[in-house]
Parts: structure tokens; C-alpha cells; sequence
């Protein structure tokens, strides 16, 4: 079995490169987004982040939505 809980947060953390203090709050955000806890984070829920995290990053890149569709959808996806 591998790293899950809070070990995998850290891991987490780490691997992206980014400063902890600049990647922790946008992490527990998504987290927070999802109802998720990092004391009981998994492999899937580190993909649902992920996957939130990148459907933003997208929509922040695109032309604004005014319906919000795609943003419900992401989160949709995500929760799926």
C-alpha cells in the first residue's frame, strides 16, 4: 500500500517545487472545495484535486463563462 493521510499532503507538497507557504493554502482550498480532509487523503483524492486544481487554471486562461457551466461541470468531474 502506499503513502496516504496526511504523509501523502506532504508528498504532495513537495513534489510540486512550489513554496509551501504558497502551495498549502491553495491545496487546502481544493481540499476544502472537495470535502476532503488531508488526514485521510488518497491516491483518488489526489486526482480529484488535481484535476480541480487544472480545470481552474484552465477556465482562468479562457474567455469568462458567464452561465458557469463549465466550472459546475469541473467540479462535477471531480467529485465523480
Amino acid at each position: 500500500m502506499g503513502t496516504e493521510g496526511i504523509g501523502l499532503y506532504h508528498l504532495l507538497v513537495e513534489l510540486t517545487g512550489l513554496e509551501r507557504k504558497e502551495i498549502e493554502p491553495v491545496l487546502d482550498r481544493l481540499l476544502a472545495k472537495l470535502k476532503l480532509n488531508r488526514d485521510s487523503l488518497t491516491t483518488e483524492d489526489v486526482r480529484k484535486v488535481m484535476a480541480l486544481y487544472l480545470d481552474e487554471v484552465n477556465q482562468e486562461m479562457e474567455p469568462s463563462d458567464p452561465t458557469g457551466a463549465t466550472a459546475v461541470a469541473a467540479t462535477k468531474a471531480a467529485e465523480a
